[in-house]
């Protein structure tokens, strides 16, 4: 079963290439009226409704995506609205060589985490209608002289708001007649749907590509930095970007495999706007990005990770122990395989007695802690606590293993030269972790008693400094590198 599931992972990306290759014509009259291709914009979350679609055709899994009342939506718009209008004074040009595109999540009190030591002009990217973080984005508002609502707002006081918006409408009417369903055909025929029904989120998005679009026809930008680049509201802002003659510089901003539906397009016969220079973490990314990803060679440099800054901060709790176990958990969409790899660690640890405590480092995107509690309540197993204060570098310094399933902590965590546990139910070693000897596998419950159970874990160092050779370079000398590789001594 787990062996079938890589097998659908695989078969999605083949089926998202498969439907927009049969319909390449249409697609590419939408892009030359609108300027842009929708379709990549949703090209994440289309892969995964395609591969859970699939999955609940083999297994009883992910029920799908629910939405909120039509009150709640009106409540958004009315909260969206209210945010964009603080941007009524902000200013609409700037001029620079290079310009940091701030995603709204690396934002915090000390500025970009991602882009720390860069001494570059930014420009905040608060994401439409994703205000889970009201503070961050007072915060950002008043410390940024240029910021997306400014741009936005502007954009839509303009005539061009009320041409722009009925070329798309009309444009879109028409590709929704075009769309063929063939091949493939059950997997072709949602993945239409899914398409047709995203229109609302396809003109969000269009939107703001335009304001991006005047934005940088206005102002006198020679190349902008941007992270999480393929997401949707940072790739609109890349297109409207290359569409000025601009350059853009991305960065690598967690771990890429050869399913990753944000970086793995080579089965396209007309790829996405790829950015002018990927900066990756190590040769293999490089290699991956180039022989798997569709990427060309000039396009891919490897040039290790720039650190983000994080202020140190620790748990009081912390203070009473002498090492612990750390879970560092994630948002996974199989929410079933997420809950028994929690109970898993939870009936083990009950069931060998093990001392040391567990702590639990949720993401922090997760943040309801139910399953914790209820696989507590299951097993019996109650000697653990959630952390969410202490920051990352603390929690690997004092830990004594790392658990984890497949985040990019585990690779951060190599070079402490410590035990990772890595649970790979599907036994699809996303990170390659067990391939290169860095973690230790967990493919059912009894591989973690028996590796619990043994008096000592061992690391063999010299295997860690190869992998971070391959995957993981960190060096003081990063940001003099990338800055002679833009230019930008």
């Amino acid at each position: 079963m787990d062996n079938e599931k890589g097998i659908i992972a695989k078969r999605s990306l083949d089926h998202l290439a498969g439907f927009y290759n049969s319909n390449y014509g249409a697609f590419q009259e939408l892009k030359e009226a609108l300027g842009i291709d929708l379709w990549f914009t949703d090209h994440f979350r289309a892969y995964f409704i395609c591969r859970n679609r699939l999955y609940r055709s083999n297994y009883d899994g992910d029920q799908g995506v629910h939405y909120g009342s039509t009150l709640n939506r009106v409540k958004k718009i009315i909260k969206e609205l209210y945010v964009l209008l603080r941007g009524v004074r902000g200013s609409t040009k700037v001029s620079c060589d290079h310009l940091i595109i701030s995603n709204a999540r690396d934002e915090n009190a000390y500025g970009n985490r991602r882009f720390h030591g860069l001494d570059f002009p930014t420009l905040h990217n608060r994401p439409l209608f994703d205000l889970k973080n009201p503070s961050e984005n007072n915060y950002a508002l008043k410390r940024h002289e240029v910021y997306s609502d400014a741009l936005l707002l502007a954009y839509l006081l303009s005539t061009s708001f009320i041409k722009d918006s009925i070329r798309f409408f009309s444009q879109f009417k028409q590709i929704e007649n075009k769309l063929e369903v063939t091949g493939d055909t059950e997997p072709h025929r949602y993945l239409k749907e899914h398409f047709i029904q995203q229109k609302t989120f396809f003109f969000l998005m269009y939107i703001k590509f335009r304001a991006f679009e005047l934005f940088f026809k206005r102002s006198n930008i020679g190349s902008i930095l941007l992270s999480d680049e393929n997401s949707p509201q940072q790739r609109v802002i890349q297109c409207a970007a290359f569409s000025r003659g601009v350059k853009i510089y991305a960065f690598q901003h967690g771990n890429i495999h050869d399913l990753h539906p944000a970086y793995i397009y080579k089965q396209y016969i007309h790829r996405p706007q790829l950015p002018t220079i990927t900066f990756t973490w190590g040769t293999y990314f490089t290699n991956l990005l180039v022989n798997k990803g569709g990427y060309n060679q000039s396009q891919v440099i490897t040039l290790g990770r720039l650190l983000p800054f994080v202020p140190k901060k620790q748990d009081a709790r912390l203070k009473k122990l002498t090492g612990f176990l750390l879970y560092a958990s994630q948002p996974q969409r199989d929410q079933e395989l997420r809950y028994q790899t929690v109970r898993d660690i939870m009936d083990v640890l009950k069931k060998i007695g093990y001392e040391k405590k567990l702590v639990i480092r949720p993401h922090p995107k997760e943040k309801n802690d139910s399953i914790y509690f209820k696989a507590s309540t299951e097993t019996g197993f109650d000697n653990f606590l959630i952390d969410r204060t202490t920051d990352l570098q603390t929690h690997f310094e004092l830990c004594d293993i790392l658990l984890v399933a497949f985040s990019t902590v585990g690779t951060e965590f190599i070079s402490q030269m410590k035990p990772m546990i890595v649970f790979d139910y599907n036994r699809q070693d996303l990170m390659g972790w067990v391939h290169n000897k860095v973690g230790i596998p967990v493919y059912e419950k009894a591989d973690l008693e028996k590796i619990l159970r043994k008096n000592s874990l061992t690391v063999d160092k010299s295997i860690n400094e190869s992998y971070i050779q391959n995957f993981y370079l960190t060096d003081k000398s990063t940001i003099s590198n990338l800055k002679e590789s833009i230019g930008a001594n």
